[in-house]
């Protein structure tokens, strides 16, 4: 009986110790399961804090993208409507350029679902980290590799959306460099048309002289060949008792002097315009003077020093005269007037019946 009854003592004592040890085991799973509550906890915040991180970071990358896209955009319409404005030259360059816009555009858009696609791509990865950490939940080594692939899925997306951000860049520049090149064109353009149009308004002013030039002379000569151009003039005034040889006769009495090429103050005549023109001269002897019964009076007609023609008369009385005439070719500018001859010193010269008259007959 003492024996059962140690071995029963023995067997709760047993008992009891596995009841203990039991407990403890059970406070231990208690813990355990406490832990693990703590554990998923802190998954569940690594999950959360991860997708705010990544679409966080995705939008930001993505609004500075779109903000930098948007001002370059911005920035190249203006240069290119600033070109537009200059010539129309640069049509086809500028529509190639809007072109290429649409290119860089149609390429954000690309890079904009690609990033879309890689979002839901790492949001697909991020729940099926989530299903992973569930069925891994005691693996921890495997929980770290899930999150640096995520970082690294998150460092690949950086790298993309940097490449495609330098590609349009690089494209931009490209669009600039080309506006600069049509904007060096069209200055060139400019400068050249702008010497074409110096070069024609110079030839311009020099034909619109020539055009005067001509006028003036065209109008001088209808002047001259449509009213009857020519002179008559008479001796009026008389001169000492002689003429000195080789002296002009200025005839001071102006019958007729068309344009005024006769001057009555130096007895020449200066021809207007080249031509055929017939001139006439007279000339009187000085009164009858008893001391002096041979008076001679001997004119000559001279164009530009040459003689044309000569009238000579001598007598006692005072009605003696003498006269000539010829038709000669002359020239504009030549002059043409009445002299004493040479032959002899003095002249005896009578007012009244001298006379010098001269006309055109045609222009040549």
């Amino acid at each position: 009986m003492k024996k059962e009854m140690k071995d029963l003592i023995t067997s709760m004592t047993e008992t009891n110790q596995q009841v203990i040890s039991l407990v403890e085991r059970l406070s231990e799973v208690a813990t355990f399961s406490q832990q693990m509550v703590v554990f998923k906890e802190k998954l569940n915040n690594i999950d959360s804090h991860v997708k705010e991180v990544a679409s966080s970071e995705v939008g930001r990358r993505t609004h500075l993208l779109r903000r930098g896209l948007e001002q370059e955009k911005a920035a190249a319409q203006s240069r290119l409507e600033k070109t537009m404005n200059n010539t129309s030259d640069l049509s086809a360059r500028l529509e190639i350029l809007d072109n290429k816009h649409d290119i860089i555009k149609y390429e954000v858009s690309v890079l904009a679902s690609t990033i879309h696609k890689e979002f839901n791509a790492t949001g697909l990865q991020i729940s099926k980290l989530e299903q992973d950490m569930v069925l891994t939940l005691y693996n921890d080594s495997s929980l770290f590799d899930m999150v640096d692939s995520l970082k690294k899925t998150q460092s690949d997306i950086k790298s993309e959306m940097k490449q495609a951000s330098d590609k349009t860049r690089a494209q931009i520049a490209t669009v600039q460099q080309e506006v600069v090149t049509a904007q060096r064109n069209t200055q060139s353009r400019d400068e050249t048309f702008e010497k074409t149009l110096s070069d024609l308004n110079s030839k311009t002013s020099t034909i619109a002289a020539h055009v005067d030039t001509s006028r003036g002379q065209i109008s001088r000569l209808q002047d001259l060949t449509g009213t009857f151009s020519g002179f008559s003039v008479r001796l009026f005034t008389k001169s000492n008792s002689y003429y000195n040889k080789e002296t002009v006769i200025k005839f001071d009495e102006v019958y007729y002097n068309a344009g005024g090429h006769y001057s009555p103050s130096t007895g020449i005549f200066t021809v207007p315009v080249s031509g055929v023109y017939v001139f006439m001269f007279n000339v009187q002897v000085g009164p009858y003077d008893s001391t002096d019964k041979n008076r001679k009076a001997d004119v000559v007609l001279y164009v530009n020093g040459d003689i044309k023609a000569e009238a000579i008369v001598t007598g006692v009385g005072s009605d003696f005269t003498a006269g000539n005439a010829a038709v000669l070719h002359v020239w504009a500018g030549q002059r043409v007037y009445v002299s004493t001859s040479n032959l002899q010193e003095r002249y005896y010269i009578w007012p009244w019946r001298t006379s010098f008259s001269g006309a055109l007959l045609h222009v040549h």
